[in-house]
């Protein structure tokens, strides 16, 4: 999969901030997630979501893609650097 992002200074901020999360084991199943840009799904697997968004972290055991699920309970797949902790 290969993500796409508005602005390559923003995805590479918010990548730095993921992997921060993953090296130091800050995050955990069912942590909370705000989406900081729209992403449309480009395939089954993927989750659309929308700025602002609140999500609930899954698994996140891929460096750049989240299994999240919405608050309508759908769930899939969601770039890391779409998304920044809201605890």
């Amino acid at each position: 999969m290969i993500s796409t992002s508005p602005s390559a200074v923003n995805d590479d901020k918010r990548m730095v901030l993921a992997d921060e999360y993953l090296e130091t084991g800050e995050i955990e199943k069912n942590d909370s997630f705000r989406v900081t840009c729209d992403y449309s799904s480009q395939s089954e697997h993927e989750l659309s979501v929308r700025e602002g968004e609140i999500l609930t972290l899954i698994t996140s055991d891929h460096q750049e893609w989240w299994y999240m699920a919405n608050s309508e309970g759908k769930e899939g797949y969601v770039p890391a650097n779409y998304i920044e902790n809201a605890n």
